[in-house]
């Protein structure tokens, strides 16, 4: 039993043996990289690499572990996964690295070479302002990145010079920070252009700087010296003089005082303006004979003196008015075209010299310099006018000096227009082109302001100019940008009580768009007892709604007036009324959807040519607002109203509206003899359209 337990065990022990040889791990052969070279340009910037191991027999290792080195901190390597067999190689530092990658005794390597490739150029120091000849009071400053934001130290940065000046450096390298510095000293002249220019490889930035002269040392004469003119007459060319540095340059800033000899001056103490020049505000001879006037610049150490002669006569001058005569523009605001008029002797040669008063008359405006002198064109232009802070006609007269002077004292009238409405929205400007009381002027602005109560958006701004308004007698020039509606009024005698009440309208409006300009005309005779019996402001309000477009040729171009009626006797009766999808949802809201009389929302089919397809039928809609008959109680602005504007093209809030009902429309019916006919204003408004580039255009109604 023994034996064969030995003889047993030795084949066992064999087997033993061959089983442990076959389990041994292969060893890896072979390690090849994906690259073998990696060029990288920026620092930070890196690259991935997979190394792939095989055995002696040529076969991928997939459990084979790879160590990754780097032979240079320039560039560092990290692994990627849990075998190692991924890494990231990065940039840290100019320079060259080797990245090896070993597995077992195999091993395989790449090049890597980092540089920094210029890819970022910015400057600072551009924009200064410096004296002539000196430094700039900071450096310029340029910095040189690579593409990831990292600074490029010892670069080479040049710069170049225009204008005279010179820099601290040529060529500047970076410093570690990546920038470069120099010192910037300008040129002599002001007038030479100062500009520096920086490169860096294909880089390129410009510097400017504004040059200012240096201190005054000098001064000269430039105009207005050996003038022969008439007694008690400012000369026509005013004296100036140059105030310059030491390199010629005009010193901008330097105090002048002109003193005068048998001669008088306006504005003698002057400040030279930009080019260095100061100039006299008038001189005016004195007495006939030898007259001068001597400027002098103290922080130059220097004067001048200008020689002249005064004549022993005065030349007859015509005057003659140049620009609008009338205009309009809003209250309180200074107007653009001003007052000018234009001298000249019997000859029509143009005479210099001569002194225009120009006197606010009227409005309360005001000026900042009432005297002007004629030019050498013979033109003396006020300095400027501000209206009066109330609306209404403003008026300022032109008197030019001395005697023998023909068509003296010309009148200009600018009108004062006053906004209403919301200034966030829809704004209506009233110029009243006739003096007003305030009871009437209370009653545009608040019915300005109703309507722009319930007109909410804003309509762009339009710009207007038109030296004579095709709307209505004396509309004054317009030469103003409208937001958004602009209307004139005139309270004026037309033909007595009880006959016609006046004119309502809208004159211009945007080609395919909304009413611009409109007129409101009304006889002061109708006036007076309209506003004793507290009326006045529903008429008013009422026929501004006409102005805004409400009825007749809005309706008709837009294509909502329906079965229009004829106001000629015996015409047969039409079922005339509105279309708009807007105005329809408001009179359904106001009790309309029981409405069976015809057609929606039914419009005033009868009566004269100002009541007849211009307003809401009055046998429907009884006292509404927009009705051809106003009664002394409610005239309500109805949501219909409302509505109807935004088929026009306004943006309305129809909460706004007063609140009311068809019912409540004929509540107790009209009094009496106190119905107000509104067929008695006259639609004699005519109608025009304008395009932004002034192209005006008639409608034919």
């Amino acid at each position: 039993m023994t034996q064969m337990r030995i003889f047993l065990g030795a084949p066992v022990l064999l087997l033993l043996a061959a089983c442990g040889d076959s389990t041994r791990p292969p060893a890896a052969a072979e390690v090849t990289l994906t690259m073998t070279a990696a060029p990288l340009d920026a620092i930070g910037a890196a690259v991935q690499v997979v190394a792939v191991v095989r055995d002696a027999n040529g076969s991928v290792m997939e459990n084979g572990v790879v160590i990754w080195t780097s032979s240079n901190a320039n560039a560092t390597v990290v692994a990627m996964d849990t075998s190692s067999r991924r890494a990231t190689i990065t940039a840290a530092a100019t320079g060259d690295a080797t990245i090896t990658a070993r597995s077992g005794e195999a091993t395989a390597s790449v090049s890597v070479t980092v540089t920094q490739t210029v890819a970022g150029f910015t400057a600072e120091g551009s924009g200064q302002s410096g004296t002539v000849d000196a430094p700039l009071p900071s450096p310029l400053v340029v910095r040189v990145t690579d593409r990831l934001g990292t600074p490029i130290a010892g670069h080479d940065v040049t710069f170049s010079v225009a204008g005279g000046g010179r820099v601290s450096a040529a060529s500047v390298p970076t410093a570690a920070d990546g920038t470069a510095r120099i010192e910037w000293t300008l040129g002599k002249l002001v007038s030479e252009p100062q500009r520096v220019t920086a490169l860096a490889g294909l880089f390129t930035r410009h510097f400017v700087a504004t040059p200012r002269g240096a201190a005054p040392s000098a001064m000269k004469k430039v105009a207005g010296d050996g003038q022969s003119w008439y007694v008690n007459s400012a000369v026509p060319v005013r004296p100036a003089v140059l105030v310059t540095d030491i390199h010629g340059n005009g010193v901008a800033g330097a105090d002048v005082t002109f003193t005068a000899t048998n001669s008088s001056v306006t504005g003698a103490v002057q400040v030279t303006d930009g080019a260095g020049i100061a100039t006299v505000g008038s001189w005016v001879l004195g007495n006939a004979g030898a007259a001068s006037v001597t400027a002098t610049a103290v922080a130059a150490g220097a004067s001048a003196t200008f020689n002249g002669t005064a004549q022993s006569s005065s030349p007859p001058v015509v005057v003659a008015v140049t620009g609008p005569v009338m205009q309009a523009a809003v209250e309180g605001r200074e107007i653009t075209a001003l007052p000018a008029v234009r001298l000249a002797d019997q000859s029509g040669t143009p005479v210099a010299g001569r002194r225009v008063t120009f006197t606010v008359t009227g409005g309360g405006g005001t000026t900042a310099d009432a005297t002007a002198t004629s030019d050498a064109n013979g033109i003396a232009t006020m300095s400027s006018w501000t209206l009066g802070g109330v609306a209404g006609p403003n008026t300022v007269t032109a008197t030019v000096d001395g005697l023998a002077v023909s068509n003296n004292n010309p009148v200009f009238t600018a009108i004062g227009c006053t906004g209403g409405g919301s200034t966030a929205g829809f704004t209506i400007n009233v110029c009243f082109t006739t003096p007003v009381t305030d009871a009437q002027r209370m009653a545009f602005v608040n019915a300005a302001a109703r309507w722009g109560s319930v007109i909410t958006g804003d309509v762009s701004d339009f710009p207007f100019s038109l030296a004579s308004p095709n709307c209505g007698a004396g509309a004054p020039a317009l030469h103003l940008t409208i937001d958004d509606l602009l209307i004139f009024a005139r309270i004026e005698p037309i033909d007595g009580v009880g006959q016609i009440l006046g004119s309502a309208g809208w004159c211009y409006r945007r080609t395919g768009g909304l009413p611009l300009v409109g007129l409101m005309r009304f006889d002061e005779a109708d006036v007076a007892g309209l506003v004793a019996t507290d009326r006045f402001g529903d008429i008013i309000l009422h026929e501004m709604g006409h102005v805004l477009g409400i009825g007749g040729s809005m309706w008709s171009t837009m294509g909502f007036l329906q079965n229009p009626g004829s106001s000629q006797s015996g015409a047969p009766l039409f079922d005339t009324h509105f279309t708009g999808v807007h105005a329809i949802v408001g009179f359904d809201q106001i009790g309309g959807l029981s409405y069976t009389g015809g057609a929606k929302v039914p419009v005033q089919n009868t009566g004269a040519a100002g009541s007849i397809n211009s307003h809401w039928r009055e046998s429907v809609l009884g006292n509404e607002l927009m009705s051809p008959f106003l009664n002394t109680g409610s005239n309500p602005l109805t949501v219909l109203t409302v509505l109807s504007l935004r088929d026009l093209g306004y943006e309305v809030d129809p909460t706004h509206a007063d609140q009311s009902s068809m019912s409540q429309l004929h509540e107790g019916g009209p009094v009496r003899g106190a119905v107000l006919d509104l067929s008695k204003v006259m639609l004699d408004v005519p109608k025009q359209t304008i395009d932004r580039n002034g192209r005006v255009q008639r409608v034919h109604q």
